[in-house]
């Protein structure tokens, strides 16, 4: 008995934590500048979308990616504004809701720097 209890000894393990550096890059599969996922968040395909919906998704792209590092902070950010816009009314799409707030937001924006030129 003797013998076995001075070999069973336990060794230690040093534990830590795991740190995940790679990130989810933007640099994805992209249809005309917009990436696909932007599609599938909106449930559009990109083979069905006329010039002006994809102008849109351009703009909304531009917007969502903006100071974000990885793809799905744009997407988390899309999804933010869609939570606090609401339920488009009407004939409206999600995108067409989104949009317009954007393109509202950035007038806003270039107003308030034109003022504060002045």
């Amino acid at each position: 008995m003797e013998g076995i209890a001075k070999t069973a000894q336990r060794a230690e393990i040093k534990t830590e934590p795991i740190i995940h550096t790679v990130a989810d890059p933007i640099n994805t599969i992209c249809y005309e500048e917009v990436p696909v996922d932007v599609f599938r968040f909106f449930n559009l395909l990109s083979e069905q979308v006329d010039n002006k919906e994809l102008d849109m998704l351009k703009d909304i792209s531009k917007w969502a990616f903006e100071g974000v590092e990885t793809l799905g902070d744009g997407l988390r950010k899309l999804k933010q504004l869609e939570i606090q816009l609401g339920v488009p009314t009407g004939n409206d799409r999600r995108h067409d809701k989104m949009w317009r707030w954007i393109k509202m937001q950035r007038q806003i924006d270039e107003l308030r720097k034109r003022q504060e030129a002045v």
